[in-house]
């Protein structure tokens, strides 16, 4: 009696997850990716290579694609940077009178514009657009900081891309 229950379990837990599928949901076809040219179209410093290694890392993280060279990939993506922007978050009293205030938090915000091409081919086959925030407080140096702030905004760019590339099929 014990093996026929243990049996009919097993039989009915088989049954019911058959028909779940565990890992990528990538297009079968596709199964490497290279990151192309990243264009800067903002006067931000170096936002293109600050995008461009953040998807090379997502793609490496996510584990859909294996990250190749140009020559050997089955598709490639393009990306443009369209807009960089810094917002005050939150602000503190510098003086006495409380009538100064200070932005002690800024909010970095990237929007960024791409496509996958296959090699050989002009149209894309998939193409979109993301947006990338990421908070920074303000240390010693502003300059320093707003660099931090788009690397930080890039990799949650980076993020959102990559999973409307995988999941996008």
């Amino acid at each position: 009696m014990k093996t026929a229950i243990i049996f009919a379990a097993a039989a009915i837990t088989l049954f019911c997850s058959s028909c779940y599928h565990v890992g990528s949901m990538m297009h079968p076809q596709i199964k490497t990716i290279a990151v192309g040219q990243v264009v800067n179209d903002t006067v931000s410093y170096n936002a293109a290579a600050q995008v461009r290694g953040a998807l090379c890392e997502r793609f490496m993280v996510n584990g859909s694609l294996r990250l190749v060279d140009m020559d050997e990939a089955d598709s490639i993506i393009y990306a443009r940077v369209t807009s960089v922007a810094f917002a005050e978050v939150t602000s503190i009293s510098n003086d006495n009178d409380d009538n100064v205030f200070i932005p002690r938090e800024w909010q970095a915000t990237i929007n960024i514009e791409y496509s996958v091409v296959m090699p050989g081919r002009s149209a894309p086959i998939l193409k979109g657009s993301a947006q990338g925030v990421s908070n920074f407080q303000v240390q010693a140096d502003m300059t320093t900081n707003q660099l931090q702030g788009v690397r930080q905004a890039a990799y949650d760019a980076a993020v959102n891309i990559v999973n409307q590339v995988t999941e996008g099929w």
